[in-house]
């Protein structure tokens, strides 16, 4: 089985001379706590000089603490792993207590493609490569890929949504591959003897190979329900962890599509919306004493202290479906239809 560097890199022009990434490929991800969640294999013959990992995924958290992606090694110590992970909300690859740090920062909630490839037997920075949505990475806050050394460590687990096996993924991921001794650097690539790729279609068997390897990954503290069709090919609204309002606590669980929202609290699925064709949106309400679901423009959903989640601001504009309420610049009024019937 043979990976095109169109795929690895997850768009177009990565290279030149390649079809236009396509966006029919990617059928499911799995979204992951941030606790305990990941998949892993143990090996012991893999290559101690080449290696690749990629991986689409989404932030489900604004945490600036460690989060694990993927990964290669054993136990906790950065000086036996190998992988790519986010500390700060800035991207690492790192090999044996080394890690090369992207200058950019990762804090929002859109789908990325992450691709490291590592060739020890180099020098200097071509050990190392990193590409972001297809472009390589040239703007480093610290730059240690001279220091990654001339091997991987020789008994590892292979590791998908952690690292370390203590530093976990808080979100969703796709797609996530990883090639046995090969490379960027080396030239094109192949699915060697230790590669698996993983697509995530069977609910029930999460750490599936489609490789021809059949190196299965053993999903760890996760189930069927851990399987999405939220992915970068069909991106599927969730709950917006940057887009909270009022002064209540709102706790979001499940790849941020469960949301418990306290007394004064808000959050908003900031998708947008289509300007033609029939569309319709569904939420199941758990507690309906008081859910105040609805449509509105982001910048006017507000807390009044007198009237709910009504903003005053002119030329803003808000539909609550649980009393049918609208606030049409600044003035509130209650004469159109409630559309919440209960919980579906």
């Amino acid at each position: 089985m043979v990976f095109s560097n169109n795929l690895l890199f997850g768009a177009a022009a990565a290279t030149s001379g390649v079809a236009a990434f396509d966006t029919t490929l990617i059928g499911n991800s799995v979204w992951l706590d941030g606790s305990a969640d990941d998949l892993d294999r143990s090996t012991t013959s893999h290559s101690s000089t080449e290696m690749v990992m990629a991986c689409w995924f989404q932030l489900t958290t604004t945490s600036t603490g460690n989060i694990g992606l993927m990964g290669l090694g054993t136990g906790a110590s950065g000086s036996t792993n190998a992988g790519l992970w986010l500390s700060g909300n800035k991207m690492y690859m790192y090999n044996i207590g080394n890690g090369a740090v992207a200058a950019q920062l990762f804090r929002d909630i859109g789908w990325y493609h992450i691709l490291g490839s590592w060739k020890l037997d180099e020098s200097g920075t071509n050990k190392g490569k990193l590409y972001i949505n297809g472009a390589e990475v040239t703007d480093w806050s610290s730059d240690l890929r001279g220091s990654f050394g001339t091997a991987f460590g020789s008994t590892a687990t292979q590791s998908v949504g952690s690292i370390f096996t203590n530093t976990f993924l808080n979100g969703y991921i796709a797609q996530p591959i990883m090639l046995d001794g090969q490379s960027i650097q080396g030239g094109d690539v192949a699915a060697g003897g230790n590669s698996f790729c993983l697509d995530f279609a069977n609910s029930s068997d999460l750490g599936n190979d489609i490789s021809s390897n059949n190196n299965d990954l053993t999903p760890n503290s996760m189930a069927a329900a851990n399987q999405s069709e939220n992915t970068p090919s069909k991106v599927y609204p969730i709950w917006n962890q940057l887009a909270r309002v009022g002064s209540g606590s709102v706790t979001l669980s499940e790849g941020n599509t469960k949301a418990v929202v306290v007394d004064n609290g808000g959050i908003v699925m900031s998708q947008t919306l289509p300007f033609s064709g029939l569309w319709y949106w569904e939420v199941d309400t758990a507690d309906q004493s008081f859910p105040g679901l609805g449509l509105a423009q982001q910048s006017a959903i507000g807390y009044t202290g007198t009237g709910v989640w009504a903003n005053s601001t002119a030329e803003t504009h808000i539909y609550q479906t649980y009393n049918g309420s609208v606030n049409n610049n600044g003035t509130l009024t209650s004469s159109y239809s409630s559309a919440q019937s209960g919980a579906v």
